[in-house]
């Protein structure tokens, strides 16, 4: 039955996001005939967004950062996910011929089954448990080979998850925690004993006793990432790929007030309009003028803006902006 099926397990024990998408794309680009790869890897404090997503809309980019966080954008399409130490990812890099999204949803219900965890598909991409979901999976399929991954919530943070992520007010109709509470779980809240060891034990067990016992573990360094990681760790990759879209914040300060209205493609400033009752009309000009065609980050914007030729009284109002941007919410 597997006599043509070549099942192989890579781990990683890196929490990078960059490097583990790295190591994803790189294994999807060498599979060969008959090959079956489960792929078992962890990120620390990572908002990873699908491929045509916005990470400002999808993202508290600067707290993630602040708090020694990585965004990261993924090969497949659907939403925005937040992965630490307590959640498990799961990749299934097949063959296209192998590729069965039934039987690999299935491995995973049963591995979560045998548990002692009643675990069930929820539409095309979710799987709950009690109601609430536990793990999201995302898609991709070419003419040579499919990709099929995930997330298990094992004993994640959910209150750095609401932090970090800016949750769509058309999924989620309240705001705040307890509506995120009310549709994600841990499986820890189900099954107190439960522990990410468990979880992956029991992937690795329900993998041989789908695709058979005689399987190849591979050691990540068999695969060449430099190249996926260089892409996955780019600015263009990153934001680059953002779907152009218009950013507005504004705030009120002792001197008047100041609105930034930004036009945006692949993440780089390509308008700006600078609106401000402040009496120092030519800074405001020269602000508008300092932060074109920059690409949209903080620390950027910032450091043009310091290099802004102006005298004491513009000096004072740019350094405000400059404390005010490096301590925005976007």
């Amino acid at each position: 039955m597997h006599r043509n099926i070549k099942p192989k397990i890579v781990f990683s024990k890196i929490h990078d996001p960059w490097f583990n998408l790295a190591l994803e794309e790189a294994i999807l680009n060498s599979i060969n005939k008959g090959e079956i790869f489960l792929y078992i890897w962890q990120n620390d404090k990572t908002v990873i967004i699908g491929k045509n997503q916005n990470p400002w809309k999808e993202c508290n980019i600067t707290t993630l950062k602040r708090n020694g966080g990585k965004i990261a954008r993924r090969i497949t399409g659907g939403g925005a996910v937040y992965h630490d130490l307590g959640n498990v990812n799961f990749s299934f890099l097949v063959d296209k011929e192998q590729y069965d999204q039934t039987k690999q949803f299935n491995l995973i219900l049963n591995a979560i089954k045998k548990l002692g965890i009643n675990a069930e598909l929820s539409g095309r991409n979710d799987i709950i448990a009690n109601g609430r979901k536990f793990s999201g999976n995302a898609f991709y399929v070419d003419e040579h080979v499919g990709l099929h991954h995930g997330t298990i919530l094992v004993n994640t943070d959910i209150s750095r998850m609401i932090r970090y992520l800016n949750v769509s007010k058309e999924k989620i109709i309240s705001k705040g925690i307890d509506s995120v509470k009310a549709r994600v779980v841990n499986l820890k809240d189900i099954k107190p004993e439960i522990t990410v060891e468990a979880i992956i034990n029991r992937l690795i067990e329900e993998f041989k006793n789908v695709y058979g016992n005689n399987i190849e573990i591979v050691d990540p360094i068999a695969f060449n990432i430099e190249k996926f990681y260089e892409k996955h760790s780019s600015w263009e990759w990153i934001y680059g790929e953002t779907p152009d879209f218009n950013i507005s914040f504004s705030k009120r300060f002792i001197w008047g007030e100041i609105e930034f209205n930004l036009q945006l493609e692949k993440g780089k400033i390509v308008k700006s309009y600078v609106y401000s009752d402040a009496i120092e009309t030519q800074v405001i000009e020269k602000i508008n003028l300092a932060i074109k065609d920059l690409d949209f980050n903080f620390d950027t914007i910032n450091e043009s803006l310091r290099n802004i030729d102006i005298d004491a009284d513009g000096k004072e109002l740019i350094n405000n902006i400059i404390d005010w941007l490096s301590n925005i919410n976007i």
